[in-house]
Formats: C-alpha cells, structure tokens, sequence
C-alpha cells in the first residue's frame, strides 16, 4: 500500500512503480482534479481506478469504478473486491 497527497505524489509514485493492484482516490480529492489525476496516470499506470466521491457528485466515466462517499465500508470494500477481480 502506497498514500500520495498531493497530484504531484500521486505522479510521482506512478512513473516510479508500475505494478499497482488498485488505484483509490478519496473524496477529499475536488472530482475536477481526480478527472485530471486519471487522465494523467493512465498510459503510466494500468491499475483499475476506484473513486469516492461526495454526496452528490456524478460518477465519472475516467474510473473504472465510483462509489459515494457515505455509501459505508460494505460498500467500499465490494467495490476494491470487484475491481481486483477483473485482474
């Protein structure tokens, strides 16, 4: 497991590793720069992208997979289960 704060972490973790399982991006992440985090790392890294998202906002069709942030654990854990399967 890997944490980046910050865009330029989240990069720089990508170009350094390739062999992410799963990329998971908070809620605390504004949709917009989580649309440009995605867009970015996606030729670096090949990892399906699970987003939390605040109440509220659309899915995003740049992840693979979208979860609202109140949804709860069952939910994020279904989610990250789904999303490391299709590997």
């Amino acid at each position: 497991m890997t944490s980046a704060v910050g865009f330029v972490a989240a990069m720089e973790f990508c170009i350094a590793r390739h062999d992410f399982d799963l990329v998971l991006m908070g809620h605390s992440i504004p949709q917009k720069d989580q649309k440009a985090l995605i867009t970015a790392l996606r030729p670096k890294c090949p990892a399906p992208v699970l987003s939390i998202l605040r109440r509220g906002e659309s899915s995003m069709p740049e992840s693979d997979y979208s979860i609202d942030a109140l949804d709860g654990p069952e939910v994020l854990l279904q989610a990250v289960k789904e999303a490391l399967e299709v590997k």
